[in-house]
C-alpha cells in the first residue's frame, strides 16, 4: 500500500531545492508543497514541539537551519519498504525510500539538518497536524500550486478549540483521558472548577504537543493550563513511571485504550479498576455519586463483582486488590506531592506491596507551606480571581 510522507526543505537548504525538488518528482508523486512562516520568536520553540524527544538543541538547530520561510513537502511513496536504519537515537526500522533520499539530499544541502523527512507515515500525520492542521486523509491527488503559510504550529498560543486539541492529541501520541471524559470533548469545566487527567508514555511529549503552561510551583507538580478560545483549561499531566500508578499498570491503559467520541480512553476494566484506586486510595473520602458509578461501572465488566451502594473502603478494597494481585500491579506513592495518598489505608494491605518511587530523594513539603507556595504561585501566575477560585474549590473538596 502507499504512504503519504513529508520532507521538509529548511531556509538554509533553498539554494538547493530545485535540484532536490527536481528528484523528488522523479521518485515520488509530490502532491502539494506549501511555503511556511513562523514568527521569529516562537521558531524554537515550534522546532521542539515538531521534533519532540528527537531534538537536544533547539537554537543549535536554528542556528543550521536558519528561521526564514521554509517548504513543506507533502509526497506519495507508492512503494514503501521498512528496513533498519541506523538514526540519531539508535537503529530504527524506518521507511528506506525515504530515509535514504533525506541523506543524499543532506548531502546536496551541504547541511548535516537541513533536510528533514518523516520515517513512518505516524510521524508525517503528526508533523501534518501540527504545522497545517490536517492529517495524511487529506492529502491524495497532485495539487501543484505552491501555497504560502503565515502561521507557526497549531496550539502555538491557543487551542481553536478542544476538539482541534484532541485531533492533534490524536495524531501525534498515545495517550488516554483518565477519566470524567463521557461529555468530552463539547463540554468541559473552565479553570479550577475542573481538569482533563491525561496519562501519556512519555513526559516531555505531552507537555511539548499540549503545549501547556505549568501551574504547579512543586519540581514534580504535574498541573497545566492551556487557552481554548480564551478561557483557561486545566490539565493534570501524568506519565509512564510518574508513580501515580503502577508503571506496569500505565502501560498497559494505554495498550488497551479504546477510541470513544474522537478520544483515546481506557476500556472498561482498566476504567473501573483504576477509578476504584483513584477513589479509595487518591481520594480522602467517595462522595455518593462517585460510588453509584461505581456501582454501574461494575454491572458492565462483570456481574460477578459485588460493588453495593455503602460507603465502606475495606468492601471495595477486597474488589480491587484482587485485581492488583491478579495483575501483579503495587500501590505506588505518586511522585506528585499534590495528590493525596491515603497511605495509612493502603499500609494495612495483607495482599499488595507499596512501591516508592526512587527518584524522590528530598522530603515532602509540609502541607500547609505546600498551600502558602500554590497559592502566592496562582496570585502571582493567574491573579486574585483565579486565586479566590482555586481556594473555593480546595475548601468544596
Amino acid at each position: 500500500m502507499s504512504e503519504i510522507h513529508i520532507f521538509i526543505i529548511w531556509n538554509k537548504a533553498r539554494k538547493k531545492e530545485s535540484e532536490i525538488l527536481r528528484d523528488m518528482k522523479k521518485r515520488f508523486k509530490v502532491l502539494q508543497i506549501f511555503e511556511i512562516y513562523w514568527s521569529e520568536q516562537e521558531f524554537e520553540r515550534n522546532l521542539l514541539r515538531l521534533y519532540g524527544n528527537s531534538l537536544k538543541n533547539s537554537s543549535s538547530k536554528k542556528n543550521v537551519c536558519g528561521s526564514g520561510p521554509f517548504l513543506f513537502i507533502i509526497i506519495k511513496d507508492e512503494n514503501p519498504k521498512y528496513e533498519k536504519r541506523n538514526t540519531l537515537h539508535g537503529e530504527d526500522i524506518v521507511n528506506v525510500n525515504i530515509f535514504d533520499k533525506k541523506i543524499e539530499y543532506r548531502k546536496i544541502a551541504e547541511g548535516g539538518q537541513r533536510i528533514h523527512a518523516s520515517n513512518s507515515e505516524k510521524e508525517s500525520n503528526r508533523n501534518i497536524g501540527l504545522i497545517l492542521n490536517k492529517s495524511i486523509k487529506d492529502f491524495n491527488e497532485e495539487n501543484k500550486d505552491i501555497k504560502e503559510i503565515h502561521s507557526d504550529l497549531i496550539g502555538s498560543k491557543q487551542w481553536d478549540s478542544l476538539e482541534q486539541f484532541f485531533t492533534i492529541l490524536n495524531q501525534s501520541l498515545d495517550y488516554v483521558v483518565l477519566r470524567n471524559f463521557e461529555e468530552l470533548p463539547e463540554k468541559y469545566k473552565k479553570g479550577f472548577e475542573g481538569d482533563i487527567d491525561i496519562l501519556s508514555e512519555n513526559q516531555n511529549e505531552i507537555e511539548l504537543i499540549t503545549n501547556g503552561e505549568k501551574i504547579s510551583p512543586e519540581k514534580y507538580g504535574r498541573r497545566f493550563k492551556i487557552l481554548v478560545k480564551n478561557e483557561k483549561i486545566h490539565l493534570d499531566l501524568r506519565y509512564v513511571g510518574d508513580g501515580y500508578l503502577d508503571s506496569k499498570w500505565q502501560k498497559l491503559i494505554l495498550r488497551n485504550r479504546v477510541f470513544k467520541n474522537k478520544i483515546f480512553v481506557p476500556d472498561d476494566k482498566n476504567y473501573f479498576y483504576s477509578l476504584l484506586y483513584h477513589y479509595i486510595t487518591q481520594k480522602k473520602s467517595i462522595s455518593k455519586l462517585n460510588l453509584e458509578k461505581i456501582f454501574e461501572l461494575s454491572k458492565i465488566i462483570d456481574n460477578n463483582i459485588k460493588i453495593n451502594t455503602i460507603i465502606d473502603k475495606e468492601h471495595l478494597r477486597n474488589n480491587l486488590e484482587n485485581f492488583l494481585v491478579e495483575k501483579n500491579f503495587s500501590y505506588v506513592t505518586p511522585l506528585d506531592y499534590s495528590v493525596y495518598f491515603d497511605n495509612s489505608f493502603v499500609i494495612q494491605s495483607k495482599k499488595v506491596k507499596i512501591q516508592k518511587i526512587s527518584e524522590i530523594k528530598h522530603k515532602q513539603t509540609p502541607k500547609v507551606i505546600r498551600l502558602i507556595q500554590n497559592s502566592i504561585f496562582i496570585l502571582k501566575s493567574e491573579g486574585i480571581k483565579s486565586l479566590f477560585q482555586a481556594l473555593k474549590v480546595k475548601l468544596k473538596k
